[in-house]
């Protein structure tokens, strides 16, 4: 139980790692779209992909705070769960060795 525990946190983390990864994508897409329009390729297009990434970026900033928070939560759980599987343990060794 404290294995599966324990490896929900390493696929937060690793979920986490992820989206970082899409969020500095996204960035550099904003940007190679922004150089675009400052050269005045397609500027009318340009202007709506910036406009659509930015809204997106936004959203996904947004779920990632989300998923952050969860991740907290969830890490917090865990250190109470293993603390309590701690207590539980030494309260059992105790009534075995007594």
């Amino acid at each position: 139980m404290v294995l599966t525990i324990l490896l929900k946190g390493e696929e937060m983390e690793q979920l986490s790692a992820a989206l970082d990864r899409l969020q500095a994508a996204l960035e550099s897409l904003e940007e190679a779209a922004e150089t675009r329009l400052a050269r005045g390729d397609g500027l009318a297009d340009a202007e709506g992909v910036i406009v659509d990434l930015r809204a997106e970026r936004n959203e996904l900033a947004t779920e990632l705070e989300t998923i952050r928070g969860q991740a907290a939560s969830l890490e917090q759980v865990n250190q109470q769960v293993s603390s309590r599987l701690e207590g539980a343990i030494a309260g059992i060794r105790e009534v075995l060795e007594g």
